[in-house]
């Protein structure tokens, strides 16, 4: 993972200034947060995976379409 984060910032994809290993921690924990949330009925298979990918690419500084 932590090669695609650094391919993914030399293709302007990523803008996050974080160290690679952190963002990969960072990503890691969030899938860890996600399992425990449905895990605990607290969240739908669905809601979980949509929250991640909404927080991984914030974690990432991912740009949001439609915006320059």
């Amino acid at each position: 993972m932590t090669r695609l984060i650094e391919q993914g910032r030399t293709a302007g994809e990523f803008g996050s200034a974080a160290p690679a290993t952190w963002l990969v921690a960072a990503v890691t924990a969030l899938g860890h947060a996600a399992g425990d949330e449905v895990g605990a009925g607290r969240m739908a298979v669905s809601e979980a995976a949509a929250w991640l990918r909404t927080a991984t690419l914030a974690v990432l500084d991912v740009p949001r379409r439609g915006t320059a």
